[in-house]
C-alpha cells in the first residue's frame, strides 16, 4: 500500500471533512494510505501555540512516502507553507496543492473572486443595497482578500460607494468581530444595508450579536458568508453565501493520485468553480430546502448530546488513569490499561508517541528542554490496531510512521496531531478514519484535552519530585548520608507487612556498634570522632555494598542482607572482620583506624513472629563480640 502525506489545518473543520470524505471516494482501493499531519495554528492564538502546532508539519520524511497533498486552505502562515512546500516539492515524489496554485505541483483549485462576486452583485442588484461593510480575515490573507477584492470591483461596477472605512480586519476571530457590532452599532448607529462576512461562522456570530442588542436580521440589515456549511444551510436566518467545492476537490485529488499510480496522464491545474449558495439571511426564500437541513441537525441533537457527554466522560476517566502515575516508568501502563479495555472517542487504530526525556520534567524547567521541535526518538506507550495491542512501551525513531497498518483492501486514513507542554513538544498521538471527527472538531479537542492532561501529570510529577526530596531528607542521616533512625523504623514495618503477606525473601541483619567513639571524642575532639563516624560507615557500606546501612543511633548501625548479599553474608562478614584487623594493625591516624562490634542473625519466617526477634540475636551477637574485642 502506498503512503501519502496529507498537511492540513484542523480549524477548517467542515471544509476539511468535505474534502476527506472526497479524496476517499475519489481514491481507487489499494491505491494509498493517506497520513494526515493535522495542526491547529491560527491568527488569534499564542506564538507559543503556533509555534508548537507546526511542528507536526515536521515529522515524516519525503523518503518515506509516495507523494504529497497539501490542504492550502487554513494554512495562514506563508512561512510555515514555505516550510512544508519546498522540502517536498524538492523531493521530487507527486505533489499535489489543493485551494492554491503552485509551481512544480499538479494544483487543484478554486477562485474566491470569482464565487464572491455573484454574491455581491446579487446584493446590490436585487436588494438594493447601498451601504456595505465587510469583516474581512487578517490583512494579508489570499482568500480574505481575493472575497474582497470581488467586493470592491462590484460596488465600482454598480456605483456604490465603498472604502477603507467598510472593511474590519478581523483576523478571523469571532469575538474581535461581535465586539466590534456591539460596541459600533449597540446604541442605535445607522447599520449598513448589509454586513458581508469572510465566513459562515462569523455571519452566524454576527447574527447573534445583532439579536442580543436588539436587532435581527434581515429585517433589520443584511448578512451574508462565505464556505456554504452544513452549520450555515441549518442556522436561522440561513446564511447566504458562497460554497467552495471542497469535495469535488477531494475526488479530483483521488482521481489525480489513481492516474499517477497508475501511469495515466495527469494535468498540471484543475479550476473547480465556487458556487453561490442563496439564503434566508439577505432576504430570499429558501425556507423549504434549508429546513431539510435543520430537521437533520435537530434529529441528531439528542444523539450528539449523549456522545458529547461519553467524551467528556472518557476525557475525565483518562485524566484520572494517567495521574495515577507517579512517575513516567509507569504513565504507560496506566494509558494502555485504560486505552486497552475499551475503544472510545479515540477509536481503533490509535497511537500515543511520547519522548522518553518527558521524565527529566520532574527535576527540570520547561526552559532547559527543547523548544519547538519534535523529538527525534519517542516511546509508544500506547499501541492498538485492530486485534493488536502492544503490552509494553517500544521505543523507536519518531518518523511519522506507524509501526503496523492493516492492509483491508482499502485505504486507511490516520491523522498525526503534537503533544506538547508549552515550548517542549513531546510528542504526538494519532487517531484514524473518522472524516467526521474533523467536522465535529473531536481531534482537536481530545489532542487538545490529552495535553491539558500531560501539563497536570507533569505538575504532579514536580510534586512527586519535591516530596521525594523532602523524604530524602527527612530519612537521610546528614553526616554519613545513609538512612537515618526513620527511615529504619518506616523500613520494619513494611518489611514487617511483606512478610505477613507471603513475601519469602531471605533477609539477614547485621547489628553494628563503633567501639571507643567516647574516647575518640575525649581525647582528639568531636570533629576527629565525627571523622572516625564516617570512616566506620564508609567501611560498612563499602563491604556490604548490595545491602541499606541505616544510622540508627550515634555509634550504631544495622544492615538488612537480601539477594546476593544475603548469600554471601558469611563471607563479606569474614572480610569486614579482615579489614578491622588490617587497621587494627596499622600506623593509620586514629580517626581511620576503625574498630566496630557486629553481629549478624537471619530472619527465621518459620519460628520469628517479626523481624524483631532477628534483630533482638543479631544485638545479642554484637554485644559479645563487643566484649570479646575489648578482651
Amino acid at each position: 500500500m502506498r503512503k501519502i502525506a496529507v498537511f492540513a489545518n484542523g480549524w477548517t473543520t467542515e471544509n476539511l471533512q468535505n474534502y476527506m470524505d472526497g479524496l476517499r471516494e475519489g481514491l481507487f482501493e489499494k491505491t494509498a494510505d493517506l497520513y494526515v499531519y493535522l495542526g491547529h495554528d491560527a491568527y488569534g492564538l499564542a506564538d507559543v501555540d503556533n509555534d508548537s502546532e507546526i511542528c507536526i508539519y515536521d515529522l515524516p520524511d519525503p523518503e518515506d512516502f509516495d507523494g504529497c497533498i497539501f490542504v492550502a486552505p487554513g494554512m495562514d502562515f506563508e512561512d510555515v507553507n514555505k516550510r512544508i512546500t519546498d522540502r517536498w516539492i524538492k523531493s521530487g515524489k507527486p505533489f499535489i496543492s489543493v485551494g492554491k496554485k503552485m509551481d512544480g505541483a499538479v494544483s487543484i483549485y478554486t477562485d474566491n473572486y470569482e464565487g464572491m462576486k455573484p454574491l455581491i452583485d446579487h446584493l446590490i442588484e436585487v436588494h438594493d443595497v447601498k451601504k456595505l461593510f465587510f469583516i474581512a480575515g487578517p490583512k494579508d490573507h489570499k482568500d480574505s482578500n481575493d472575497r474582497l477584492s470581488a467586493v470592491i470591483d462590484s460596488c465600482r461596477e454598480h456605483g456604490v460607494p465603498f472604502g477603507d472605512k467598510d472593511v474590519l480586519y478581523a483576523n478571523w476571530d469571532l469575538f474581535a468581530a461581535t465586539d466590534y457590532i456591539r460596541k459600533n452599532y449597540g446604541h442605535g448607529e445607522e447599520l449598513p444595508d448589509v454586513i458581508i462576512c469572510a465566513n459562515d461562522d462569523t455571519a452566524i456570530f454576527t447574527s447573534f450579536v445583532l439579536e442580543e442588542i436588539g436587532l435581527f436580521s434581515p429585517k433589520d440589515v443584511l448578512i451574508t458568508g462565505f464556505d456554504g456549511t452544513n452549520r450555515g444551510k441549518s442556522f436561522y436566518p440561513s446564511i447566504t453565501g458562497v460554497a467552495q467545492p471542497f469535495r469535488e476537490m477531494g475526488l479530483k485529488t483521488g482521481e489525480c493520485l489513481n492516474g499517477i499510480f497508475t501511469g495515466q496522464p495527469v494535468g498540471n491545474e484543475y479550476y473547480i468553480p465556487c458556487e453561490f449558495i442563496q439564503g434566508e439571511s439577505c432576504g430570499c426564500d429558501s425556507t423549504a430546502e434549508n429546513d431539510a437541513e435543520r430537521r437533520k441537525i435537530c434529529r441528531n441533537i439528542p444523539r450528539e448530546a449523549v456522545f458529547t457527554d461519553f467524551r467528556a466522560g472518557r476525557i475525565h476517566y483518562m485524566e484520572i488513569e494517567v495521574l495515577k502515575s507517579e512517575r513516567y516508568s509507569t504513565l504507560g501502563t496506566y494509558l494502555r490499561d485504560f486505552f486497552y479495555a475499551r475503544d472510545g472517542q479515540e477509536g481503533n487504530p490509535f497511537y500515543i508517541f511520547i519522548d522518553p526525556s518527558l521524565s527529566k520534567l520532574s527535576e527540570n524547567d520547561i526552559s532547559d528542554m527543547p523548544r519547538y521541535i519534535m523529538p527525534d526518538t519517542v516511546d509508544m506507550l500506547v499501541g492498538k490496531n485492530g486485534d493488536t495491542r502492544y503490552p509494553e512501551a517500544v521505543r523507536r525513531k519518531a518518523d511519522g510512521l506507524l509501526p503496523d497498518t492493516e492492509d483491508d483492501g482499502t485505504s486507511r486514513l490516520y491523522v498525526f496531531m503534537p503533544l506538547y507542554i508549552d515550548t517542549y513538544v513531546c510528542g504526538y498521538m494519532v487517531m484514524a478514519d473518522r472524516t467526521d471527527y474533523f467536522g465535529g472538531s473531536i481531534y482537536s479537542n481530545f489532542k487538545s484535552s490529552f495535553n491539558r492532561i500531560l501539563e497536570t501529570y507533569i505538575k504532579n510529577l514536580k510534586v512527586r519530585s519535591l516530596n521525594d526530596r523532602l523524604s530524602e531528607l527527612i530519612n537521610r542521616d546528614p553526616m554519613t548520608h545513609t538512612k537515618n533512625r526513620v527511615a529504619y523504623e518506616d523500613y520494619k514495618v513494611s518489611l514487617n507487612e511483606r512478610f505477613a503477606s507471603g513475601d519469602k525473601t531471605d533477609t539477614a541483619f547485621v547489628m553494628f556498634d563503633i567501639n571507643d567513639l567516647k574516647a575518640m571524642n575525649d581525647n582528639y575532639g568531636h570533629e576527629k570522632g565525627d571523622e572516625y563516624i564516617r570512616n566506620s560507615c564508609r567501611l560498612i557500606c563499602e563491604i556490604f555494598s548490595g545491602s541499606i546501612v541505616f544510622r540508627i543511633g550515634g555509634d550504631e548501625f544495622v544492615a538488612v542482607l537480601q539477594g546476593r548479599d544475603f548469600k554471601n553474608r558469611e563471607k563479606l562478614l569474614k572480610a569486614f572482620d579482615d579489614e578491622l584487623k588490617k587497621a587494627a594493625a596499622s600506623d593509620l591516624p586514629p580517626e581511620e583506624k576503625v574498630s566496630v562490634a557486629y553481629g549478624m542473625a537471619v530472619y527465621d519466617r518459620e519460628n520469628d513472629a517479626s523481624i524483631d526477634l532477628a534483630i533482638n540475636r543479631a544485638d545479642e551477637k554484637m554485644y559479645i563480640n563487643k566484649r570479646m574485642s575489648k578482651g
